[in-house]
């Protein structure tokens, strides 16, 4: 029989190539090694024990260097011939010339099979290292962040009240108001002592930064909205936009980690309206009590001092009257007198220093205001005196 032409197998896809330099199946180039498929392999050794170790019934074991207990192989030219002609080879089993061949590509198959599983678990390996170390980094960022939002979760809430109730605020006593802000501060505090106990993991030390920020400005907004409530002022309130403004800008750039998903400041326009109508209904009420005092002493002492001759006599040793019981002294005018007294009244508290304008001179004095028997005597400026 002639020789059997070598089938050489695909390496992409493994099917038989008859020939030609590239897969009619899947059009990989064919190469120059046939692909060893593991059922060729153990069609292969079969073969090979098979003619190894069972020699030929016709041909008896010979003695041409070997013992006749070794293995050895007999090839078709070494086969005694015989009457009837040998049996075909069964199919898909490598003639015994073949077998050295098969078993050498075997073992280098094995061999390729050996080193690719190696590197495959090594790079396994490799890749788990680095993908736990990974994991292990964003477990801890999360793990941060988490911490952090419930930091600051008390205060965004408290904040969050604040905001309401500035939103409501009416009257001279906003009690409500001044109890959430109380509240606010104290988580703000809470917070603070919290935010510093935490662990940094690397790469968060811009959220770090951010919340200690935010803390910041939390404590300054929430200082002059007490301080609004407390004691309303028109130029206490003037600080209050830029101050929430601020505090806003800072928790956006924390992001929702610590602002949350939605904006909890607000108010600063409500309570500086509140401030300024609150500031001009005070004054005036104070006015009205000073106003009511000196009446009172009046009548006291024109009841104690009878003996007074007539109501002018005082009136001339106080000045310049300017009518309404007010008073003009030495270098003073009735209309400046008049200016002094305005600027008193809106002043709060018995005793006041002033900034008066004068018509006359087109200048400003300072006048020192303070009780004096029964009313109010203002002196200063240049040597001028105003009672009333």
């Amino acid at each position: 029989m002639g020789e059997e032409a070598t089938t050489n197998f695909c390496s992409e896809c493994g099917q038989p190539i008859h020939g030609g330099r590239f897969c009619t199946h899947c059009g990989a180039p064919s190469g120059i090694h046939p692909a060893i498929t593991p059922e060729m392999l153990v069609t292969a050794g079969a073969a090979a024990a098979t003619e190894t170790h069972i020699p030929s019934p016709e041909s008896p074991a010979r003695s041409n260097g070997h013992d006749a207990g070794e293995d050895f192989q007999f090839t078709r030219a070494e086969t005694a011939p015989t009457s009837a002609p040998p049996a075909p080879a069964a199919a898909g089993v490598p003639r015994s010339h073949g077998a050295g061949r098969w078993a050498l590509l075997g073992a280098l198959g094995a061999a390729v099979a050996v080193a690719v599983v190696a590197a495959i678990v090594m790079l396994m390996f490799s890749g788990d290292d680095d993908g736990a170390a990974g994991k292990a980094a964003m477990g801890a960022a999360t793990a941060y962040k988490q911490q952090v939002a419930k930091v600051f979760g008390p205060v965004l809430g408290a904040n969050l009240a604040v905001s309401n109730k500035l939103a409501a605020v009416r009257g001279t006593k906003p009690a409500a108001a001044r109890l959430a802000v109380r509240r606010a501060q104290e988580a703000t505090t809470q917070a603070t002592g919290a935010l510093s106990a935490l662990i940094v993991p690397a790469g968060q030390d811009k959220l770090a930064a951010d919340a200690k920020q935010v803390v910041g400005r939390e404590v300054a907004y929430l200082a002059a909205v007490a301080s609004v409530l407390n004691h309303p002022t028109i130029a206490g309130a003037s600080q209050l936009q830029s101050l929430e403004s601020d505090l806003t800008a800072a928790l956006t750039a924390a992001g929702p980690a610590v602002a949350g998903e939605q904006s909890t400041v607000s108010g600063a326009t409500r309570l500086t309206s509140w401030a300024r109508t609150t500031s001009r209904t005070l004054n005036r009420r104070a006015r009205a009590k000073r106003a009511r005092a000196r009446a009172k002493g009046q009548a006291r002492s024109s009841r104690g001092n009878t003996s007074s001759p007539t109501p002018s006599a005082p009136a001339a040793s106080r000045g310049t009257g300017c009518g309404g019981g007010l008073y003009a002294g030495p270098n003073t005018s009735c209309t400046f007198a008049r200016n002094v007294r305005s600027a008193y009244l809106e002043a709060p508290g018995a005793s006041a220093t002033v900034r008066v304008f004068s018509p006359v001179t087109n200048q400003t004095y300072t006048m020192s205001c303070s009780p004096s028997g029964s009313g109010t005597t203002c002196s200063g400026g240049n040597n001028a005196s105003v009672t009333f």
